[in-house]
């Protein structure tokens, strides 16, 4: 099968309603009813869409000119436009390589990306109701619990996001113990030193290496060309001079914290 996103099982955003149409808009053959959908049918029709929008903000401003007719948006599309906007809304941004915070304000598939993702992945849905099968599932949910410090604002801009990125070197770096990292999380607006404790989706074709590094003698370093997702758990302060350290549980409450350390400092 040509490349699509895969999700884990909670990151599927779509009903068996909104799988039903997109699957009709994109392959315009049979389909079966929402409730005999499975969830890698849901999955895939959720890929699909996600391909859909993002190739749509690919093309250039030349090509949108010149190609008036594959350049508008099928009639086809108003089947499927509040579902695209509903999983747009709730998309993790970095999904998105092409489409912009803007474009996803209002997403849109062109006919001619409808047609290319429909050429792409016709055989494959062809296959599936032929034989009941799709070479395709959800991702399964690998998963580890790590350690990283860094600034209140970085620690926010992370849990908005839903992820952490890899430097130009493709690394992400972690620790198995909250202790080794509160020195890189030194804030001097918050007057605090801050560590968190993430669960780490590693994702396929990811490395983990444990190594020794300058300041670290346990840290973990996720090898990958890719965003990997990460939801805080923990987040442990350490203020200024001081040498208890408090602990914030929840991502709720990590993010109050932080954000309301941030209005005072700013007083």
């Amino acid at each position: 099968m040509s490349h699509l996103r895969q999700f884990e099982p909670d990151e599927i955003f779509i009903t068996a309603e909104d799988a039903n149409r997109i699957l009709r808009f994109y392959f315009e053959i049979e389909v079966p009813v929402a409730s005999e959908l499975t969830a890698a049918d849901i999955a895939f029709a959720q890929a699909l869409l996600l391909e859909g929008i993002d190739r749509s903000y690919a093309m250039g401003f030349v090509k949108i000119i010149y190609d008036a007719f594959f350049m508008k948006v099928p009639g086809s599309f108003e089947s499927i436009r509040q579902a695209a906007l509903d999983f747009a809304k709730k998309a993790a941004k970095h999904w998105f390589r092409h489409a912009t915070g803007k474009d996803l304000a209002d997403p849109k598939i062109y006919e001619n990306v409808r047609v290319g993702v429909k050429a792409n992945f016709i055989d494959e849905w062809r296959d599936r109701m032929q034989t009941g099968n799709l070479p395709y599932a959800p991702r399964p949910a690998t998963s580890t619990e790590l350690y990283h410090g860094t600034k209140g604002d970085n620690i926010l801009t992370i849990m908005r996001e839903g992820a952490m990125r890899p430097d130009a070197q493709g690394r992400i770096f972690f620790s198995s113990r909250f202790e080794d990292v509160l020195v890189h999380g030194a804030d001097s607006k918050r007057k605090a030193a801050f560590a968190v404790k993430f669960r780490v989706f590693v994702p396929p074709g990811a490395t983990e290496e444990r190594t020794a590094t300058s300041g670290n003698p346990v840290a973990v370093i996720i090898n990958t060309d890719q965003p990997v997702k990460v939801v805080a758990l923990e987040l442990y302060v350490r203020p200024a001079r001081a040498t208890e350290v408090q602990t914030i549980k929840g991502s709720d409450a990590i993010e109050r914290y932080l954000t309301t350390q941030t209005t005072a400092a700013g007083e």
